[in-house]
C-alpha cells in the first residue's frame, strides 16, 4: 500500500514547463539571461585583447606595423561573429529573432538595442527557442557586476587620459619656454658684460690716445720754440761780436 503522505514522484518543473538547462559560454545556442551576457562578453573581451595583442605582435614581427595591423583586422573578425552570437543568445532568451542583432551595425539603434539586451527581463520557462537558463552562479554574478563598472572605467579613462596628456604636453611647453627663456636672458647678460667690457677698452684706448697727442703737441711745440729762442740768441750774440771795435796792438 502506497503512503499517502509521501512526496509526489512526478517532476513537478516539467509539468510547470520550468525545465532548465546549464549554458555553456562557448556554445552557439542557447539561451542567456542578463547576467551570463555581460559576464560572456566580458571573458569574450578579455580574450580578444589577448589574441588582438598576440596577432599584432606576430605581425610586427613579420612585416611591421602595416602587416601588424591586417592581423588585427582578420583577429576582428571572429571577435565581430562572436558579438552576434551572444546578442542572438540574449533575443533568444526575450523570445525574440535573433535576426535582429543585425541591429547592432546600426548606429544609435544599436545603443538601444545594448540597452534592452541589458535590462529586459528574460522568458519565465520554456519559450520556442528552448529552456529556461539555470540559476546564476556566484561566478556569474561577479562577472555581471564587474562588466559595467570596467565601462564606466573605460569612459573615464577615455576622457582622462587625453586631459592628462594634454597636460603634460602643456607642462613641457611651459617648462621648454622656461628654459628658453633664462638662457635668453644669460646670454643677455653675458652680452651687456661684454659690451661693458669693450667700453671700458674702448675708453682706456681714447684716453691713451688723448694723452699720447696732448704730449705730442706740447712737446713739438716747445721744441719749435726752444730751438727759435736758441737760434736768435745766437744770431744775437754773432752780430754783437761784429760790431765790437777790434783793439790795436
Amino acid at each position: 500500500m502506497a503512503n499517502p503522505y509521501s512526496a509526489p514522484a512526478a517532476d513537478l518543473n516539467s509539468l510547470a514547463g520550468e525545465e532548465t538547462y546549464e549554458p555553456q559560454v562557448f556554445a552557439v545556442n542557447g539561451r542567456i539571461g542578463r547576467m551570463r551576457y555581460l559576464a560572456y562578453s566580458l571573458v569574450m573581451s578579455l580574450l580578444a585583447y589577448v589574441v588582438f595583442a598576440v596577432l599584432f605582435g606576430i605581425g610586427m614581427a613579420i612585416g611591421g606595423m602595416g602587416v601588424g595591423f591586417i592581423m588585427l583586422l582578420l583577429g576582428y573578425i571572429p571577435m565581430l561573429a562572436v558579438t552576434f552570437i551572444l546578442a542572438r543568445r540574449r533575443l533568444n532568451d526575450l523570445d525574440k529573432s535573433g535576426w535582429l542583432s543585425l541591429l547592432l551595425i546600426v548606429p544609435l539603434v544599436n545603443l538601444g538595442l545594448i540597452l534592452y539586451m541589458i535590462f529586459a527581463a528574460g522568458t519565465a520557462g520554456t519559450n520556442q527557442f528552448g529552456p529556461q537558463p539555470s540559476p546564476n552562479s556566484t561566478l556569474v554574478k561577479v562577472g555581471a557586476l564587474v562588466t559595467p563598472v570596467l565601462f564606466v572605467v573605460g569612459i573615464i579613462a577615455a576622457i582622462a587620459l587625453p586631459a592628462y596628456q594634454d597636460y603634460v604636453n602643456r607642462a613641457k611647453q611651459a617648462e621648454a619656454a622656461a628654459q628658453e627663456a633664462a638662457q635668453y636672458d644669460e646670454q643677455a647678460d653675458s652680452q651687456e658684460a661684454q659690451y661693458g667690457q669693450d667700453d671700458g677698452q674702448y675708453e682706456s684706448q681714447d684716453g691713451a690716445e688723448e694723452v699720447s697727442s696732448d704730449d705730442s703737441q706740447y712737446g713739438t711745440s716747445d721744441d719749435a720754440q726752444y730751438e727759435t729762442q736758441d737760434a736768435s740768441q745766437e744770431e744775437a750774440t754773432s752780430e754783437s761780436q761784429e760790431d765790437a771795435p777790434t783793439e790795436t796792438p
